[in-house]
């Protein structure tokens, strides 16, 4: 079996993987690069390096919606005590305003493309059929057998729209249009 090195973006499906392939002691939220020199080069080049992404739009929603959980304990009081909308926590994740940590990241913002830019040899696979062909892919590239993607950290889908008011979901799709086409999305609204 061939060791499975996850660059894990953000909500897209990362823990369900972890949890699943037994990455739980592996770094979580590093780029390509950050892993390769936190692991070196020759257990880099041993492994199967590989990452998920997922419609832009809806990994916004979905991590704004995972940030609101309840079940988050002090995090989720304090994040609501902040009382954002959708619309304004996006408007100040992609203004890069300041925040506390448990709001937002700069590294949230940022495309997905730039998470493995600097390795070509990063398979990418798209969250939105992911556990239908990514994964049996993915597990017959490690030499493993078939086992289901258990989930974790889902969130609600909806219709897309529903969350976005119409000067965000252009400028989403504005700042990530190299994301957008390289992986096969389209700007308009996909209702799950």
């Amino acid at each position: 079996m061939l060791r499975p090195i996850h660059v894990h973006i953000h909500k897209c499906a990362g823990t369900s993987i972890r949890n699943t392939l037994g990455l739980e002691a592996d770094p979580i939220h590093f780029t390509a690069a950050e892993l390769r020199a936190h692991m070196g080069d020759a257990e880099w080049e041993a492994g199967v390096p590989f990452a998920v992404v997922r419609n832009p739009w809806e990994r916004f929603w979905s991590l704004y919606r995972y940030l609101s959980r309840k079940d988050r304990g002090e995090a989720h009081i304090r994040w609501v005590e902040l009382g954002l909308s959708f619309d304004q926590w996006l408007r100040l994740l992609l203004d890069g305003a300041e925040a506390p940590r448990y709001a937002f990241q700069p590294r949230w913002a940022a495309s997905q493309s730039s998470w493995f830019a600097d390795a070509p040899e990063v398979i990418v696979y798209n969250f939105e059929d992911f556990p239908e062909k990514g994964w049996p892919n993915l597990l017959a590239r490690l030499g493993r057998t078939l086992q289901p993607l258990a989930h974790a950290n889902s969130s609600v889908a909806i219709g897309l729209r529903g969350g976005y008011s119409t000067g965000l979901w252009d400028e989403v799709g504005e700042r990530y249009a190299e994301d957008i086409q390289a992986f096969g999305y389209t700007r308009e609204a996909q209702d799950p």
